[in-house]
């Protein structure tokens, strides 16, 4: 993940799982903090660990030929 504000890799700072509790399929995401200590930025991805959902499918973008 690149700072937005000066274009840098920012370093990974932590990684965890998560699940969400709102939707009844209680996915597992593996959550990785990124920050850079230049700008004081930070910046979160959350991807889902196992395979999608049927239901999840729709949502998942759609790469570019």
């Amino acid at each position: 993940m690149f700072c937005p504000i000066c274009n840098e890799e920012m370093t990974q700072w932590k990684e965890e799982l998560a699940r969400n509790k709102k939707r009844a399929t209680g996915a597992t995401y593996l959550r990785r903090r990124y920050r850079c200590e230049k700008d004081d930025t930070w910046g979160r991805i959350e991807v889902p660990v196992g395979t999608i959902q049927s239901a999840d499918q729709h949502r998942a973008p759609v790469a570019a030929r």
